[in-house]
């Protein structure tokens, strides 16, 4: 990925020069490209956890500031032109494709590419909260609400929904559209949910207030390696790193040096230790963003005091991680290998705190490495 969008940078890179070179004189087909060109550089850099080069919103602002689209009051995703390839290159912004595993990302490309024709920027606002441009003083999308600024620009995706949700009763169909074949249903499927969440008239927000922090942590990721810290195996590799700021839930840090393994995917189960602190709190990977010199992780915390464990079905116990406290009668998340399975509805649960007996719901989730399950303490 990260090769891709080094290519689709250099493409744009060219145009841009020879456009430039060319005094404003540069025909109308040329300039279309660049635009084209430019919405790719997005689109790739979102793919490889990248942020794009600052100057590409810039570009398309000035691009579109110049087209005839901008001198109305609506510009549509049906008709070609620098409007449509700027609306593009905010489509792709607007999904969150850099917080999404690599095929849900692709298949997401796929579905906004279709959905396009149903998108438009519009001067009318009519959203409570929406993406938000202004070029060429703010070429780059923000979220915006209240009162919309001078010149402002709204990205408006309500029209698709229908289009989505045609989408998703055929895959729940176990159908792949012939629009989209060559997607992976369960990748389609994760990012027609994605989309739908997204570009909703009630969007995913932050609820918990972020506050800055500068600490040293321990890091290490995968299931082997996060079981091993909680069994206090000393071999096992750590990476230094530091923390930016956390929030009730999560924690954002940085790294400077790709850790022992390689980096952790989207998704990827992660365990944190305050080098000044005590014990180990267990996350999973929500963001991912490749940069120079430092790499910004952002992770869900799952268990701030997880355990080593052992589950039972009557086979042959399963070291496994503990993530709640056990209690009678309440609920307890288990973090498991994700090729283990039980055969039988009822497991035992040996622990620090004792031996219990656990019935499992169906709730759980599966991710490369690891899947966790919800049991019901009997």
């Amino acid at each position: 990925m990260a090769s891709v969008r080094d290519c689709a940078i250099a493409l744009s890179d060219a145009y841009w020069a020879s456009c430039r070179a060319a005094d404003g004189s540069a025909p109308a087909a040329y300039r279309l490209r660049l635009a084209s060109s430019a919405a790719e550089v997005v689109k790739w850099s979102a793919c490889s956890r990248s942020r794009p080069p600052l100057d590409v919103w810039g570009r398309l602002a000035v691009l579109f500031t110049d087209a005839p689209e901008s001198y109305g009051r609506l510009v549509g995703g049906d008709l070609p032109g620098i409007g449509r390839e700027y609306l593009r290159a905010i489509a792709y912004h607007s999904a969150g494709l850099d917080q999404m595993v690599l095929d849900t990302a692709l298949a997401a490309c796929a579905l906004i590419d279709r959905a396009l024709p149903f998108i438009e920027l519009s001067r009318k606002k009519s959203l409570p909260l929406q993406y938000v441009v202004s070029p060429p003083d703010a070429p780059m999308p923000e979220r915006r609400a209240g009162e919309p600024s001078s010149g402002a620009w709204h990205f408006q995706a309500d029209a698709a929904g229908e289009l989505l949700r045609g989408f998703r009763e055929a895959l729940e169909r176990g159908e792949v559209p012939a629009a989209l074949a060559g997607q992976p249903l369960p990748a389609l499927h994760d990012a027609v949910e994605a989309l739908l969440r997204r570009w909703s008239a009630d969007p995913p927000i932050r609820l918990r207030r972020r506050f800055p922090q500068e600490a040293e942590i321990d890091v290490t990721h995968g299931f082997e390696n996060c079981l091993a810290v909680l069994d206090e195996r000393a071999s096992i590799s750590r990476q230094r790193c530091r923390t930016l700021d956390f929030s009730h839930s999560g924690l954002h840090f940085s790294m400077d040096l790709e850790p022992p393994g390689g980096w952790p995917d989207i998704g990827g189960l992660v365990a944190v230790h305050f080098v000044d602190g005590q014990g180990w709190q267990l996350g999973v990977v929500r963001r991912l963003g490749f940069g120079q010199p430092l790499t910004d992780l952002g992770i869900e915390l799952i268990a701030r005091k997880p355990q080593a464990a052992d589950l039972d079905d009557g086979r042959s116990p399963v070291r496994c991680i503990l993530c709640d406290e056990v209690l009678k009668g309440e609920l307890v998340r288990v973090v498991l290998p994700s090729d283990c399975e039980f055969v039988s509805e009822r497991v035992f649960l040996r622990s620090v705190a004792g031996l219990f007996t656990l019935r499992k719901l169906q709730q759980e989730l599966v991710e490369r490495d690891y899947r966790i399950c919800t049991f019901q303490v009997l």
